[in-house]
């Protein structure tokens, strides 16, 4: 955030909270400037110990090579892992070695004069002194032929950070076109299992053995240039869980099928595997106000891998204990009854889900001791029925909320009419069958998640759990919640006025004589209303009707994050049509967050989706403030939810001072959508469909 988006964020708190959270940041700003002083003068990196490499599969099976028979990109995936070429948030099939020209975004190219590649300066100067003794001896590990990657850049925009600027001085958001997100992502690893995976399907030997030593080579790659609490990718503790989580899981598939990892790497790998769960547990991503979104669940679920894969010691037990604890709290705070997700957002949610699902399944590996309620499994199954409804046909989702393509693990990534070039971002389909495979649920056994899966639970579990979860509270046609506001008598009879008209014509002059004051508009929308099902997310603020050939949505409640709306848009009593395919009505999506500002807000912007129109001033009335932060949206957006059912769906928002309220005609093959607007100061237009273009993932716009 800039200082004034600070600063008009801060004017929208009370004096009392703004004092709090201004003390909060001076007394972490002091206790930060001695903790940097220390890190600077003292190796960070914790001594490489002899483990005696006793580390614990985190899951009883890994995939067998006839789980991979459908997962025809593997080969390739793996030669472009070799080949350090990586597509990630919009780059395409990129070189991220040391010296790769940028990809260039909106023209913008920097040529980086920090110098950090290990190969022309291999006394590693580009390291905080303290560190690179030891980041020396890690590198010395390294095959001479292994060509490094350059983990610190944005190969977009071609800025590089500096490896040796200590965690919480690493700048970001600072300059146009420069994105953090690209280090963080390639710093998840996500292709570390592609490699793992590519060693199980491989005959030949010699081929095995290269593929291994890659992992290997990758690792201490990382690990000499990234020294602990150092660069980019030390920034967000986020992003050392997922890491953590992904080296793990790929150990254990080269583990469990015969790979031999040396004494010495197992030591600098566990090492530094407890290095980053030191930091994960001490800088857990918790708000001053108590607040956890999927950033602090990620750090417990990261943090989880790691207390299970070391050997067993009083902080590894420790950890399982805190994050076992930690993983029945948030699905509490985090997920609602129904398996949706708080954020606000249908991608999020999958990001969530997986890494509950995958953390749940971690447990079972020492049940006896670690236990979860039948409705936490419940909750889980879920979590793929939510999927399941929010996808428009089975290759995309509706994009609700932001999008950044992020995943916990990234096993099978799919592709869009299988072109490699053109990975799909919206799709559920890895969530769906993980679940769908471990519980023994019709699924897609094309998936390596699925096949897998379905192995690991009868590893894991008896009979007797596989019955307890198959019956997942169904969550369609809920009764109706009634708002309660001032303006709640007129507003329910307008309510019941639509509900019992059978004309639009005469509609308008009924909610004159029911309130004088109101502006009123209309728009009938004809569609294919035949087996039409209605799903009902009030918690989420989302409700779907779908068949075969048409999905309607409309979004109404509460801003995600418990109204903080870090990843909502300003998308409220808006809707989405889709006939036989075609995307008449979209929600576009979201482009990018940081590098370009006024494409963030033009994504999350109420001109972007087809709610009421309404203006204030000659200009669209925006519900949330898209001035204080690229990641806030106010509370006053939030809106109520009058009724509820398959023909009718009413909401009120008190920003907007309108009621929208959507009828099925299932009779005409049609759907109203009326908007009636009590507001003297705003003017409201006739609907308008958003022209925005869609992007199909972060990065894509």
């Amino acid at each position: 955030m800039t200082l004034k988006q600070y600063f008009k964020r801060a004017l929208s708190l009370s004096p009392r909270v703004v004092f709090i959270k201004a003390l909060q940041l001076a007394t972490r700003l002091l206790k930060s400037y001695f903790v940097e002083v220390k890190d600077l003068t003292v190796a960070t990196f914790s001594p490489i110990k002899n483990h005696k490499s006793d580390f614990k599969n985190v899951f009883p099976v890994s995939p067998a090579i006839d789980d991979l028979i459908h997962f025809q990109h593997l080969k390739k995936l793996v030669d472009l892992t070799f080949a350090h070429k990586f597509d990630l948030l919009g780059s395409g099939w990129a070189d991220y070695g040391h010296h790769a020209k940028p990809t260039s975004i909106n023209n913008i190219a920097i040529t980086s004069d920090i110098l950090a590649d290990p190969k022309h300066d291999p006394e590693l100067k580009f390291i905080n002194w303290s560190n690179r003794k030891h980041a020396i001896e890690v590198r010395s590990e390294i095959t001479s032929e292994y060509n490094p990657i350059d983990w610190h850049r944005d190969i977009k925009s071609g800025y590089r950070w500096k490896p040796s600027t200590w965690w919480l001085r690493i700048p970001y958001g600072h300059q146009l076109g420069v994105d953090v997100k690209m280090p963080w992502e390639l710093s998840r690893c996500h292709h570390l299992t592609w490699l793992a995976l590519g060693y199980i399907a491989e005959n030949d030997q010699s081929q095995k053995i290269k593929l291994l030593t890659e992992f290997k080579n990758q690792i201490l790659d990382f690990i000499s240039t990234n020294p602990t609490r150092f660069g980019v990718n030390w920034r967000c503790p986020m992003d050392v869980a997922i890491r953590s989580a992904n080296w793990i899981l790929a150990y254990d598939w080269f583990k469990q099928n015969g790979a031999n990892f040396s004494p010495k790497f197992d030591n600098i790998f566990a090492a530094y595997l407890e290095d980053q769960g030191d930091f994960i547990f001490k800088n857990l991503e918790i708000g001053s106000d108590k607040f956890r979104g999927n950033h602090y669940l990620a750090d417990i679920c990261g943090l989880s891998f790691i207390s299970f894969f070391l050997p067993n010691s009083p902080k590894t037990k420790n950890w399982k204990h805190f994050c076992h604890a930690a993983l029945l709290e948030e699905m509490d705070y985090q997920f609602f009854e129904d398996g949706s997700n708080f954020e606000g957002s249908t991608s999020y949610h999958r990001l969530s889900a997986e890494m509950i699902f995958y953390t749940f399944l971690l447990y079972q590996n020492e049940k006896e001791i670690f236990s979860f309620s039948g409705e936490f499994v419940r909750r889980i199954i879920r979590f793929a029925d939510f999927s399941q409804t929010v996808h428009w046909h089975e290759e995309q989702i509706v994009q609700i909320g932001d999008c950044d393509n992020g995943r916990f693990f990234k096993i099978q990534p799919l592709f869009i009419q299988n072109d490699i070039n053109n990975e799909n971002h919206l799709t559920h389909k890895c969530l769906i069958s993980a679940i769908h495979g471990y519980f023994h649920r019709a699924t897609d056994e094309s998936l390596v998640e699925s096949l897998w899966l379905k192995k690991v639970s009868l590893k894991m579990r008896t009979s007797h759990e596989l019955k307890e979860t198959d019956d997942s509270t169904s969550f369609l046609n809920q009764s109706s919640n009634k708002a309660d506001t001032s303006d709640s008598k007129t507003l329910l009879a307008i309510i019941e006025t639509i509900r019992s008209n059978s004309s639009i014509t005469n509609l308008q002059t009924e909610v004159h004589r029911i309130s004088a004051i109101a502006q009123y508009k209309s728009k009938i929308l004809p569609i294919d209303s035949s087996n039409l099902v209605f799903h009902a997310y009030p918690k989420f603020g989302l409700f779907i009707w779908k068949n075969q050939s048409t999905f309607f949505s409309f979004r109404a409640g509460k801003v995600g994050q418990k109204e903080r709306g870090g990843h909502d848009h300003n998308d409220q009593l808006s809707i989405v049509l889709i006939q036989n395919g075609q995307m008449l009505i979209s929600d576009p999506g979201t482009g990018i967050y940081t590098p370009f500002p006024e494409t963030r807000n033009a994504y999350r912007s109420a001109e972007s989706h087809c709610g009421p129109n309404l203006i204030h001033k000659g200009v669209r009335l925006e519900a949330g403030a898209l001035d204080q932060g690229l990641f806030s949206m106010n509370s006053k957006q939030s809106s109520q939810v009058f009724d509820y059912s398959q023909g009718l769906v009413a909401a009120y928002n008190p920003r907007m001072e309108t009621l929208r309220v959507i009828k099925f005609r299932p009779d005409a093959n049609e759907i109203w959508v009326v908007d009636i607007c009590f507001s003297s100061v705003y003017q409201l237009n006739p609907m308008t469909i958003p022209s925005l273009k869609l992007s199909k993932g972060y990065g894509h716009f």
